[in-house]
């Protein structure tokens, strides 16, 4: 138990969570969307993006959608995937790419499947020490006096329990404060259950009996008053901070790199961004399958592993899909939320 911290008991019932200076709270600075550019030998491979006041956060990288999908026009059951498999955060700037093969079949023939759309969240805690006349302060850990000024905190707007039936879904619920800056979260409590994402329907899908935990974060809403509890108001007289919600804390990015893939991370019991991240294939003969990727979870691991199927078709000889190496992704740490 921390000696030292406020503990607050958010009015969903759920579980209290502890604010003190440990606890980094993640604010929203900007939503980067880059269509894919280019095709043939002019495809664009890298891409840099500025974050504005970057200078006053340390960055904390979520992507939303780091993979697309194509097929050919002329075989259409044919898909191929590309990933984003690198982040670097260079000052004010986020620097980020595709392997340069992952595009060579890609010819003005081609089409994109679901969406040509890179979508990438970016995130911060504040590492300024300087003090200010709104807010709270944890030994110098300033996260609110940061959130005093500002309405960008990210906060969970849905934690839940899901008792789930092997091959059953579930969908984020539409009444969801600011859908288009949500950011699910999943774990299943059954370590053979393989948990598959659709992040086109927002809708998850289990391979087992499980029971499923999601939490949903969104920001860029002004959030609810509750009757008591911690709210802080900035000098515009604006409420930027209430303690009906659970904030968007600190987790760890990790990266995957190839089919089956294991992960150890650094966090207890680790919940996976709900987003898949590159294509899987099975085949026999000239028919093939092909499967978005989806999740296993034991203690802090996560394994990589087929999921949803997304397509298939009799296409005939054709090389086999790249392993891609280095797929970079989000978790964060299960029990401060259940």
């Amino acid at each position: 138990m921390e000696k030292s911290g406020l503990v607050v008991y958010p009015s969903d019932g759920g579980k209290p969570f502890l604010l003190n200076e440990k606890g980094h709270l993640l604010t929203k600075l900007t939503t980067i969307k880059q269509k894919q550019e280019g095709e043939g030998a002019n495809v664009k491979y890298q891409y840099k993006h500025f974050v504005p006041n970057a200078e006053n956060y340390q960055l904390v990288i979520v992507p939303r959608c780091s993979c697309l999908y194509y097929v050919l026009y002329y075989l259409r059951a044919d898909m191929y995937s590309v990933p984003i498999t690198k982040f670097d955060i260079q000052g004010n700037y986020i620097v980020w790419g595709i392997d340069s093969y992952s595009l060579e079949d890609f010819y003005a023939i081609s089409e994109w499947l679901f969406t040509d759309e890179f979508i990438i969240d970016v995130y911060g805690y504040s590492k300024n020490t300087r003090k200010d006349n709104y807010g709270l302060d944890f030994k110098g850990a300033n996260q609110f006096l940061t959130v005093s000024n500002e309405k960008e905190l990210g906060y969970c707007v849905l934690r839940k329990k899901i008792k789930m039936s092997a091959g059953q879904s579930w969908s984020v619920p539409s009444d969801l404060p600011n859908p288009d800056n949500q950011v699910v979260f999943v774990r299943s409590d059954n370590p053979n259950c393989a948990v598959s994402t659709d992040r086109i329907y927002n809708k998850v899908t289990v391979s087992h009996d499980c029971n499923l935990y999601v939490v949903v974060f969104s920001s860029g809403f002004t959030p609810q008053k509750d009757g008591c509890g911690v709210h802080i108001w900035n000098e515009r007289g604006e409420l930027t901070y209430s303690s009906r919600y659970v904030p968007f804390f600190q987790g760890e990015n990790v990266v995957f790199n190839s089919e089956n893939d294991v992960v150890t991370t650094n966090l207890k019991s680790p919940m996976i961004r709900a987003t898949d991240l590159y294509l899987l294939w099975s085949k026999r003969n000239n028919d093939w399958n092909f499967y978005s990727t989806a999740y296993k979870f034991h203690e802090n691991k996560i394994t990589l592993t087929t999921g949803i199927k997304i397509g298939d078709g009799n296409i005939g000889p054709r090389h086999e899909l790249n392993d891609y190496a280095a797929v970079p992704t989000y978790a964060i740490e299960f029990s401060d939320y259940f």
